[in-house]
């Protein structure tokens, strides 16, 4: 995606109020579960267009943002986002090895084209007893609900995106990958695999979307 769609999605997110949701999650977890200072590096991978990092800069003073997308990057440095250093890559930089306190990620493990090898090098960046938080879209078990989730995740929702950031595709794509997503016990299994322990996940909002935890 270019720098301008980034912008539209970002107009998106600040009306949204899934977008709005996913940042309570991460932060209600940040602040009342786990205990940091105010100086703990922190790394949002996958930071798309800053919205955790916009959060986390409220109450921490050395937030990292990375994003496979370039084009990410250059629209969160744009952006002036404070307290925040943006890494165009940290896979193989060997000056990162054991130096963050927390990896978030939010909704975007799925677009990571080989998921055991990002979770393996967050796996290296984390310092001993360092934590990742990975916030991912659930398979709903309630039958009403899903119900009720499925048609707008794949009715409503596509054409709100469209509306507002023009690129309906992308809102296509977002319902069918989580659909083929590993979920709940088969994501654990690939945090294990790749050397976290203590791994679990909690449910949110009848598991519409799951927060994953791991230690190192």
């Amino acid at each position: 995606m270019d720098e301008e769609l980034y912008y539209k999605f970002y107009k998106v997110e600040t009306i949204h109020w899934w977008f709005s949701a996913r940042r309570e999650i991460i932060l209600d977890f940040i602040i009342n579960y786990i205990k940091l200072d105010k100086i703990s590096k922190i790394l949002d991978y996958g930071c798309g267009t800053g919205g955790i990092i916009d959060i986390l800069n409220k109450y921490f003073n050395n937030i990292y943002g990375t994003d496979n997308s370039k084009s990410a990057i250059d629209f969160c440095r744009k952006r002036n986002l404070f307290n925040t250093f943006l890494l165009n890559d940290f896979n193989n930089n060997q000056i990162f090895n054991n130096y963050f306190d927390l990896i978030t990620i939010a909704y975007g493990v799925r677009n990571f084209e080989n998921i055991n090898k990002a979770m393996s090098e967050c796996y290296r960046v984390l310092k001993d007893n360092g934590i990742i938080a990975i916030l991912e879209f659930g398979k709903v078990n309630n039958k009403f609900l899903k119900l009720f989730f499925n048609f707008y995740f794949t009715k409503i929702l596509p054409y709100l995106g469209a509306f507002f950031s023009k690129n309906k595709n992308a809102y296509i794509y977002l319902p069918e990958s989580v659909m083929t997503f590993p979920n709940g016990n088969d994501f654990i299994s690939i945090l294990q695999k790749n050397g976290f322990k203590n791994c679990y996940f909690k449910n949110f909002s009848a598991g519409i979307s799951l927060l994953y935890v791991g230690f190192k």
